[in-house]
């Protein structure tokens, strides 16, 4: 039955998938409040399926990024090895022994995670990742961390990789979001087969719903990105991410008051 909740559920699909083709990233920070309040799924359940839906929906990412040769396989693959193993352990491990009583916890340590990505975002930084030399160490454990937070809140984990991908590795913006949806599908994939059940099976009609209407919005951004300069796309994602940690903080404020 199409309720008010489903219509609105689907236009913040919509919404998600414009979100991924602009700056590819930052969908499953919707994705999941809509999955909990408009779908009512319970809130683990939720993490799980947004896995899913931004994996399926970078997928569609990948395909159009392709045909620009956008995406950086060899950065890819640099990220994805180390980040693969934070996201089976987050999965594995480290959300089936978080107690429900720390949730909150895990949404201001996201708030800020989202602060941090988005000052180094407003930086100015030199275009070529010749310009910059890269410790592939600290890039190691930098694409560790982020798997683990892939893992662990069920987003992708674009807000992380293309501040990464643009500030460390010196990829231009379109580069950085084009890779980061490669990674962002990899990642979401692992994520979502690792914690594959009934449960998840019983869900697939909202996955597949949600996923077909974000990949309307997905289309329908990407070429109105093309016209936009790469360093206002930077800049408004960085306050994009001000804008979602200072929802989210007031929201979390405000529940225990």
């Amino acid at each position: 039955m199409i309720t008010l909740h489903v219509i609105l559920g689907l236009a913040v699909a919509l919404l998600v998938g414009g979100i991924l083709g602009v700056l590819g990233a930052g969908g499953a920070i919707l994705a999941v409040p809509a999955l909990v309040y408009l779908f009512e799924i319970p809130a683990r359940e939720a993490t799980h399926l947004s896995l899913g839906i931004v994996g399926l929906v970078a997928l569609l990412g990948i395909v159009q990024s392709w045909r620009s040769r956008e995406v950086d396989l060899r950065w890819t693959v640099r990220f994805f090895i180390p980040s693969s193993l934070g996201v089976l352990l987050a999965r594995k491990w480290l959300v089936p022994s978080i107690p429900p009583s720390l949730d909150f916890m895990l949404m201001l340590a996201f708030a800020a995670l989202m602060i941090l990505a988005a000052r180094a975002m407003l930086r100015k930084t030199p275009a070529n990742s010749s310009d910059r030399p890269v410790s592939m160490a600290q890039f190691g454990v930098r694409s560790f961390a982020v798997g683990g937070v892939t893992g662990l809140l069920g987003a992708g984990g674009g807000f992380l990789i293309v501040p990464i991908l643009s500030l460390w590795a010196g990829l231009n913006f379109r580069a950085a979001a084009a890779t980061s949806l490669a990674v962002i599908f990899l990642n979401s994939a692992l994520g979502f087969a690792s914690g594959w059940s009934a449960d998840a099976a019983s869900r697939l009609p909202v996955l597949l719903a949600f996923v077909g209407v974000a990949s309307i919005g997905l289309v329908v951004s990407r070429k109105l990105a093309r016209g936009l300069q790469p360093e206002n796309l930077r800049r408004g994602f960085a306050f994009f991410l001000l804008l979602v940690a200072a929802v989210t903080l007031l929201q979390e404020a405000l529940a225990r008051l």
